[in-house]
């Protein structure tokens, strides 16, 4: 017997859901990940900068 996985969040946090999406969005945080975006973290690179290699380990 399978389960049928609901992918919505509840109707409670709907809006708290699609309000964080939308900041994410704008502030192009995906991105900013990906490309190594320290400022995500903090202004000096220094210590985040090494600790954003697992984004590429396999």
């Amino acid at each position: 017997m399978s389960r049928r996985v609901n992918n919505k969040p509840p109707a409670s946090f709907q809006s708290l859901v699609h309000l964080a999406a939308d900041v994410l969005s704008h502030e192009q945080v995906i991105t900013r990940l990906w490309s190594y975006g320290h400022q995500l973290c903090r202004p000096d690179p220094k210590e985040i900068a090494d600790r954003l290699g697992w984004l590429t380990s396999s």
